[in-house]
């Protein structure tokens, strides 16, 4: 039987021109470490004479990473923004996720930061920070192992 803990999960982020060695994401949030939001495939359509036709489409995936204010991962976020910047270019990404309690690895290609919250909220403590990846729907892979 499979278990549900993500506590041993794994999440290799490489970044091209900037991070080619894969780096190991680790402080996330307490309540939050990554999600990816629904993504649509197909699309529907329906002719005036009442017959269907359905499609294939290729949609990016977002993904959003939440990592604690103290976080040592967030300096991997705050150079990809920074170098990004000053080249005036975009620096696509790869990632690797394992999640071995179910027994399954993702790999991830053609991916961009999105958005990153810069500076961390400042409340009665210092809030957890999100960045959003952006990844061509076609370049996730699952596979067990």
């Amino acid at each position: 039987m499979a278990y549900l803990t993500s506590a041993n999960s794994e999440f290799m982020l490489s970044i091209n021109d900037l991070y080619p060695v894969p780096q190991k994401l680790q402080g996330y949030s307490s309540d939050d470490a990554f999600t990816t939001d629904s993504v649509a495939i197909t699309e529907t359509q329906v002719g005036v004479d009442g017959f269907v036709g359905h499609g294939l489409v290729f949609n990016p995936v977002k993904q959003t990473i939440v990592l604690q204010a103290n976080s040592p991962s967030l300096k991997v976020f705050d150079d990809w923004y920074n170098a990004m910047y000053a080249a005036r270019e975009v620096y696509e990404c790869s990632a690797v996720i394992l999640l071995p309690s179910i027994r399954k690895k993702y790999t991830l290609t053609e991916g961009t930061l999105a958005d990153f919250v810069l500076i961390p909220g400042v409340k009665k403590i210092l809030e957890a920070a999100r960045a959003t990846i952006v990844w061509a729907s076609s370049k996730i892979v699952a596979e067990d192992y």
